[in-house]
């Protein structure tokens, strides 16, 4: 058996914490916070348990130590959970004029003369034509 300095061992005990809370925090979209409210904080320490857990893997490896194999298994086994959270792959955007959508706040057709411009219906539906929008919506429109 190998003797641990006082330092390695307290060094050990943190990192098997942290790769437990990790592991907890895994089984996190399967348990209602309502169930166990301590999880809803442990969700918020889910970027720095994964970080702290790659930081023990080089720490490990840099001592030459098998205690490597703690973190390193717990980051393998939630791999699936963090991709699915952390995206690191290149975004592409496609952008089209096939499909637009206009949602219009339209004020009631100035209905309560809230301007005292009165060609307000015709500013709207040329400003809507000009737009040609395949979808479109009213907001506060008055019903006759």
């Amino acid at each position: 058996m190998v003797k641990y300095t006082f330092w390695q061992k307290i060094v050990v005990f943190v990192n098997s914490i942290l790769a437990i809370l990790l592991l907890l925090s895994y089984l996190l979209p399967y348990i209602s916070p309502k169930t166990v409210p301590i999880f809803t904080i442990v969700s918020l320490a889910v970027p720095i348990l994964f970080i702290s857990n790659i930081f023990f893997v080089i720490y490990w490896i840099i001592k030459l130590k098998k205690q490597f194999t703690i973190s390193l298994i717990t980051i393998v086994m939630g791999f699936g959970y963090i991709s699915s959270i952390y995206k690191f792959s290149e975004k592409e955007i496609f952008l089209n004029d096939d499909f637009k959508v206009m949602s219009y706040n339209v004020r009631l057709f100035n209905h309560y003369n809230w301007t005292t411009d009165n060609t307000i219906v015709e500013k709207i539906s040329t400003f809507i034509f000009e737009k040609k929008p395949i979808e479109l919506c009213f907001s506060r429109k008055r019903q006759k």
